[in-house]
Order: C-alpha cells, then structure tokens, then sequence
C-alpha cells in the first residue's frame, strides 16, 4: 500500500506538469501486480537470509532487487534513496566474507562449495522450540502486518475508484437565486 491508487485529479494532470517522483509513484500505484510482485521478491528475499542453508541465495536475490529499488529512488528522485542504498550495501556486506568463494562461479564459471562449520543443538527439544519460535514471531509479525495493510489498501482502492471528476456549471445554496 506504500504506493496507492491515483487520485482523479493526478490520473488528469498532464505529464509535462508532473514532476518525476508523481509519476513514478502514480505508475507504480496504477498497476497492484507490479506492487505485489516487487513486495513479493522483497519478502521472499528477506525470508531466504534467516535460514543459513539458503542464506547466500538470499543475500544475491536481494542484491538484485535492492538494485532496482535504488535505482527507481535515484532517477526518479525519492527522498528515500539513502536508505535504500544502505539497505543495498548492507546486503553486500553480507556477502563479502563470501566473494572469494563465489568469484570463481560468477566469473571463471568453475564449480564451488559453500559449506561451512556448523554449530547444531544436540537437543532435540531445544532444535525444535528455537525453531518454532522463530517461525511463530516472523511469522506472525508477517501474518499481522499483511492483514492489515491488506484492509487499509482495499479501503483506499475502493475510495479512490469512486471518484469523480465534475465539470460544475452553476451551484446552487439556499440564499442563491438559480439561473
């Protein structure tokens, strides 16, 4: 919902007098799937950098779509292209202790290992709370955030779809005498 429906009056303004971040935001908010998809990619990538097996694809995947953020908030001059340029380095941060391994897959196309030194929970009880724990708090925090911006962006969607536009020829009030 960060980007939602125009309004009638920003779907009539014309282009020329539009500055670059109305028309970004009005192009992105005219279209929901690319919304959804984009939210999507970002969620997943984040869900990817919690679980050490999976932890590296992560990190790339959000390379890649931290990437295209950055550059939206850059050429079309959002006020928070800082932000997400830190979000981006620190994704690459990630990564760093990782470059010598993955070098040789990216550019020699040479086969690797990524495994590494594992610390496991001999208990079992312990494996499993932990765990359980951890999905029961993103989880929910994931589930309860959803929900609720889901409800905002209908109220919204549905408010902005009923506008009109009146071209108003003559008004009449009570101490006014009608044409």
């Amino acid at each position: 919902i960060q980007m939602s429906y125009p309004d009638v009056t920003d779907l009539l303004k014309p282009m020329g007098e539009q500055d670059l971040f109305s028309i970004l935001w009005n192009f992105v908010g005219i279209s929901p799937g690319y919304e959804i998809f984009v939210g999507s990619c970002e969620l997943i990538g984040s869900f990817l950098l919690i679980f050490r097996r999976t932890y590296i694809f992560g990190a790339l995947f959000m390379c890649t779509v931290l990437c295209n953020v950055v550059a939206l908030n850059t050429f079309y001059n959002i006020s928070v292209k800082l932000y997400s340029a830190l979000l981006l380095i620190s994704v690459i941060f990630l990564l760093l202790p990782f470059f010598n391994k993955l070098k040789p897959f990216f550019f020699y196309n040479r086969k690797i290992s990524l495994e590494e030194l594992k610390y496991p929970i001999v208990t079992s009880w312990k494996r499993y709370f932990f765990i359980g724990l951890g999905v029961v708090m993103v989880g929910g925090t994931i589930v309860f955030t959803i929900l609720k911006d889901y409800k905002i962006y209908r109220m919204e969607l549905t408010n902005k779809k009923h506008q009109r536009l009146y071209n108003i020829a003559w008004f009449v009030t009570k101490d006014t005498i009608p044409p």
